[in-house]
């Protein structure tokens, strides 16, 4: 009997109120020290002089060690687990992040952000494994975008939260502070994370096997029947291609937007103080937070990845392509900013979920590595590639405008490059919302 042939069983809402909650914590913290860089980064001056290339490449180090252990940290999990993977690169990251308030020249500086970025890479492909395991397909961009949704939200809080205590510490003082968090919250992951349903202690017994039925089921439906790809074999599937092309232009022109706007802000608004750039700075992930969410409603509801794709990238290039003709006055940039950031961060989720309706639950988190990679790729590009275009234009925002734009225009065409699939048994069940999963 196939799955849509079989009356609907409930999935336990705790997936939803107890894995979501960690793992967006988890990721939080881990997106927190992109936030605070930005607005930390130009204090270094005081006792690291730093030209804006030298910047770039300072903040770019963490993006070529974020890309080194993708794969490897996937079949690293298949041996032990992302759970105790999961809790070992927290460790690491959170040493390499107090360890940054200590640096007394760009060298080390260089050498901490690589080894931060090395440890935080695996995160997000393992993450996206360990909710492969706990959520069906009718529900995967949501879940998804429940956890990137702290993306948005640690801009929202912790830009502000930096700049005010910026305020009153020193930005060596304020590196050790939020370096602290990953090392605590490490072993809450530990203890309450678990790699499967079944060994979740926060399930019951009939409910993890129910879950790990159902998505056992959806996971022999899909194309080669099993879990396992070879690299060779995952690097001639066209979808691994275009993912990197996605995450590429989604991450590089959103961290060279991200690193740059408080400079951006402080430049259009001299006499701000760094509570109110960090406020202002929060803007694009504000609106980014409501879109990301709606987004991946829509997307799993109607079954289609594309048009929320095609929508989110191209809404951004052409928001900042206006921006490059509209006056150099703070709410009339700052207003495009919003936008351009915000419909990016709205394809998060949905793109987060594309590998998983296709390819099996190994293969996906595989194929979503190679796309994060080169995202991480983008992230080192964007990050320099802005820095040294501000040393010589003199700061041109229209120029940096224009470099972000370009690469979000290859993730609008990589967008139209996405395949529907279609799948008879999802589109039987598509009235049916599986149970316990929000609307």
């Amino acid at each position: 009997m196939s799955l849509s042939d079989r009356a609907p069983v409930p999935l336990p809402r705790t997936r939803w109120t107890i894995l979501i909650p960690i793992v967006f914590v988890t990721y939080g913290l881990h997106y927190l020290d992109r936030t605070n860089t930005a607005l930390l980064f130009p204090r270094l001056d005081d006792d690291i002089p730093m030209s804006g290339t030298a910047t770039g490449l300072a903040q770019g180090a963490a993006f070529i060690g974020y890309m080194l252990l993708q794969l490897p940290a996937v079949w690293a999990a298949r041996r032990w687990g992302p759970r105790k993977v999961v809790f070992w690169c927290m460790l690491v990251w959170g040493l390499a992040a107090t360890g940054t308030g200590l640096v007394q020249n760009v060298a080390q500086l260089v050498t901490l952000r690589f080894l931060l970025g090395l440890a935080e890479g695996p995160l997000v492909p393992l993450v996206i494994l360990l909710l492969a395991r706990y959520f069906v397909s009718a529900e995967r961009a949501r879940s998804a975008a429940w956890f990137l949704l702290v993306v948005p939200i640690s801009a929202v809080v912790s830009a502000p939260l930096t700049g005010l205590l910026l305020e009153h510490f020193s930005w060596r003082t304020v590196f050790l502070i939020e370096g602290v968090p990953p090392l605590v919250w490490a072993f809450v992951w530990f203890f309450v994370a678990a790699d499967t349903p079944g060994q979740a202690r926060w399930l019951k017994a009939s409910e993890g096997a129910t879950v790990t039925e159902r998505v056992a089921a959806e996971e022999a439906a899909k194309a080669g029947g099993g879990d396992r790809m070879r690299l060779s074999t995952l690097l001639r599937q066209r979808l691994v291609w275009v993912l990197a092309a996605l995450y590429f232009a989604a991450t590089g022109g959103s961290v060279g937007l991200v690193l740059w706007l408080p400079t951006i802000i402080e430049d259009l608004a001299p006499g701000a103080t760094p509570f109110e750039v960090g406020a202002m700075a929060a803007l694009p992930s504000l609106l980014g937070a409501v879109a990301v969410v709606l987004t991946a409603r829509w997307s799993d509801r109607h079954d289609n990845r594309r048009t929320p794709m095609l929508m989110g990238f191209g809404v951004a290039t052409a928001a900042l392509l206006i921006g490059t003709r509209l006056p150099d006055t703070l709410w009339a940039q700052l207003t495009v900013l919003a936008v351009a950031g915000g419909a990016v961060i709205s394809t998060g989720g949905v793109l987060a979920s594309i590998p998983g309706a296709v390819l099996p639950r190994t293969a996906a988190a595989g194929a979503l590595a190679v796309g994060n990679g080169f995202g991480a790729i983008g992230q080192f590009v964007g990050a320099l590639l802005i820095g040294a275009l501000r040393d010589t234009t003199d700061g041109s925002r229209a120029v940096s405008y224009v470099v972000i734009a370009c690469m979000w225009g290859v993730g609008f065409v990589a967008s139209a490059l996405i395949a529907e699939p279609a799948h008879a048994a999802a589109a039987k069940s598509k009235a049916v919302d599986p149970e316990g999963s929000p609307a």
